[in-house]
């Protein structure tokens, strides 16, 4: 979806800045990292296009062409609905306290 905005875009803080902040603070935390698996499912390409506007602050009409072509070429149809499967890793932050 770089495209949308011209540079690639993170939708989520990435754990490298959280933790950097957190050392810098003097806290000095554990990582825990495991892989999630998720879908998206929408009944219509339109949902989803509305759905990813939000997240990626599309505002005209070429963002949703660019969103609705980045969709159909990274989502899967079954029975009518859109569908994005998706494997990612999730990391949790941990310490105790002094």
């Amino acid at each position: 979806m770089a495209e949308v905005h011209g540079t690639p875009y993170n939708i989520h803080p990435q754990i490298d800045c959280i933790y950097k902040v957190l050392y810098d603070m003097g806290i000095y935390p554990n990582v825990t990292v495991y892989p999630d698996y998720w879908e998206l499912v929408y009944p219509r390409m339109e949902e989803a296009v509305t759905h990813y506007r939000r997240i990626v602050n599309a505002t005209t009409a070429e963002h949703d062409a660019i969103l609705q072509q980045y969709i159909s070429e990274a989502f899967s149809c079954e029975n009518g609905d859109v569908r994005m499967k998706e494997k990612s890793y999730t990391a949790w932050l941990w310490w105790k306290k002094s």
